[in-house]
Order: structure tokens, then C-alpha cells, then sequence
């Protein structure tokens, strides 16, 4: 297991250089002059070579990536050009708030789906099941923003059970912090949900006839524990691979509910540096979330080894 994850890592170094790659590309797709464009159209010609002297646009392309990845592999991605504040700390600012929505997210999606797709596997044909398919693919179908907003006016501004946007931090209050997280996080892992329910159901279906399941239901195990003990873990393998997945997405989606929801996230960060053209900002933020989803993928690539010794024998 230690071999298969060290070259799991190893895989890591090529995909990251070739982000970082893309990542200082987005100077380069800036059309006409990139100082220009990011001091903005009333700039003046002293602004303009400011602007070029901070980015170290008067360098070559190679020496600007050299510098501009040296900077990147000791955490420093610049200064905002807009706050003149370190990139980095305004990412580590804005990280709790995504990274809490984007767990409460997975912690909905996971939950449910699993519960949910359990069911409908183990009542297969019935009414039930047909129900929770047609619900799956609603909410397959379904905007989150759409949702979000219908959310919004049901409990929020109907019930007022739930408030509708700001953040509370987990370590000031808890319960304001999972008061306040509700609302987005159903509206994100509503279609993590229904994905995951219909995952969850063909896997289970896979397995729930095979040999050993039927002998073990022979022998007079429980139900319970037939589904706990056999059922549940030769069905998580793809599963897994399903949450890793799912996961780059809610990460995707935090973007517009975080605006639904006011929430001062990476998301809401983004769009105020795109529309700003804060471009230290945007490869700051770029590079972290892919770093992240790469990370997350790679806990996921060991999960599934750890359920499965055919994928460790592949690759020892």
C-alpha cells in the first residue's frame, strides 16, 4: 500500500507543473497588452508601466514562469493589484468558508445518497424505488441556483426558520456556523444527492445476488448485517470514485451559491477578481482549487486501493 501511494504522489508532480503551466497562460490569453488591460481603460502611461514592473512584464516569458512558479512553490502568488494584499492570505481567508460548504455539501450528498440508494436497491420494482429514480433525476437536472433561490423564499423568508445569507465561523459559534450552512449546502449537494443515490443503488444492485450474498443470507444473517458486513462494502468501491468526482464539482459550484448566498468564499473572491481583472488573484485562486480537487482525488485513488487489492496488485 505504501509503494502504491508513493507513486500516486509521484504521478502528482507532472499534473501540477502542467497547471501551473496553464495557470501563468491566463497573462498571456490577456489580449493586446496585459498591463493595459488590467490597469484598466483610463489608466495612464505611468500607471500602465507600474502595472508592467509588478508583473515583471518587461522580462521573458520564460524568466516571468521561473519567477512566477518560484514564488508559487514557497506559497507567494503576488499581490492583488486592486488591495496591493498578498494573494496567499487573502486564499487562507476565504478557504473555511468554501471548504465548509463544500463539506456540508459532500456530508448531504454522501449521507442521503447512501441511505437512499440503499433503498431503492434493496426494493427493487417497488413504487418506492420508481420514486426515488424520478427524484434522482430531478435533482440531477435541477439548478442549484435555482434551488438556492427557491430555498431562500421557502425557509427563510416564508418560515424564517433558517437565515438566508452570511457566514458565522465554526470556532466563534457552531451552531450559527451549521444554522448558516443549511441553506447552501442542501442547495449544492442537492444534485449530489440524486447522483449519488442512483450510484449507489446500480452498485448495490451489482452485488446484492451475488453467491456469497445468498449463502450468507442462508446461513440466517440478519438483514442488517448481510448489507453492513458484505452488502456495503464491495458497492463502496465505485462509490467512492463517484464522491471524488462529485467533489471537483461542488467545488465548481460553490461560485454561484456562494453569490446566492453572500457568503464571503473562494468563490465570491473569484468573481470580484475576475470582474476587477485582478489577475495575481485569479492564478492564485485557479491554482488552489485544482491543487485541491488533485488532493482530493488522491485520497479517493487510496480509499479505493484500500477496498480493492486488484487495483495495488496493478500497479506494485
Amino acid at each position: 500500500m505504501i509503494w502504491y501511494a508513493a507513486k500516486r504522489v509521484a504521478l502528482l508532480v507532472p499534473v501540477m507543473f502542467t497547471v501551473s503551466i496553464a495557470t501563468f497562460g491566463l497573462l498571456l490569453a490577456v489580449p493586446g497588452d496585459p498591463a493595459a488591460e488590467i490597469a484598466g481603460p483610463n489608466a495612464t502611461e505611468q500607471q500602465i508601466a507600474d502595472v508592467r514592473d509588478r508583473l515583471g512584464l518587461d522580462e521573458s516569458v520564460v524568466h516571468q514562469y521561473l519567477t512566477w512558479l518560484g514564488g508559487v512553490l514557497h506559497g507567494d502568488f503576488g499581490a492583488s493589484l486592486v488591495s496591493l494584499r498578498p494573494v496567499t492570505d487573502m486564499v487562507v481567508e476565504r478557504l473555511p468558508v468554501t471548504l465548509s460548504l463544500a463539506f456540508v455539501a459532500l456530508f448531504i450528498g454522501t449521507f442521503f445518497g447512501v441511505i437512499l440508494g440503499t433503498i431503492a436497491a434493496l426494493r427493487r420494482g417497488s413504487l418506492l424505488d420508481r420514486a426515488l429514480t424520478v427524484l434522482a433525476s430531478l435533482g440531477i437536472a435541477t439548478p442549484n441556483y435555482w434551488l438556492g433561490l427557491l430555498l431562500i423564499l421557502a425557509f427563510s423568508l416564508t418560515l424564517t426558520w433558517l437565515p438566508s445569507s452570511q457566514y458565522v465561523p465554526l470556532g466563534e459559534d457552531p451552531v450559527g456556523w451549521a444554522e448558516h450552512l443549511v441553506l447552501p449546502g442542501l442547495a449544492l449537494g442537492a444534485a449530489f444527492v440524486a447522483e449519488t443515490t442512483r450510484q449507489v443503488r446500480s452498485a448495490v444492485l451489482e452485488v446484492k445476488d451475488l453467491p456469497y450474498i445468498t449463502t450468507a443470507r442462508a446461513q440466517g444473517m440478519l438483514p442488517r448485517a448481510v448489507v453492513g458486513k458484505y452488502i456495503a462494502k464491495n458497492a463502496a468501491v465505485p462509490v467512492l470514485t463517484v464522491i471524488g468526482l462529485q467533489f471537483t464539482r461542488i467545488l465548481g459550484g460553490t461560485v454561484l451559491v456562494e453569490q446566492i448566498f453572500s457568503l464571503p468564499g473562494i468563490g465570491t473572491l473569484m468573481v470580484s477578481a475576475v470582474l476587477g481583472r485582478d489577475l495575481p488573484v485569479v492564478q492564485g485562486v485557479m491554482f488552489g482549487a485544482v491543487l485541491v480537487a488533485v488532493v482530493v482525488n488522491l485520497v479517493v485513488d487510496l480509499s479505493y486501493a484500500a477496498l480493492n487489492p486488484k487495483v495495488r496488485s496493478q500497479w506494485s
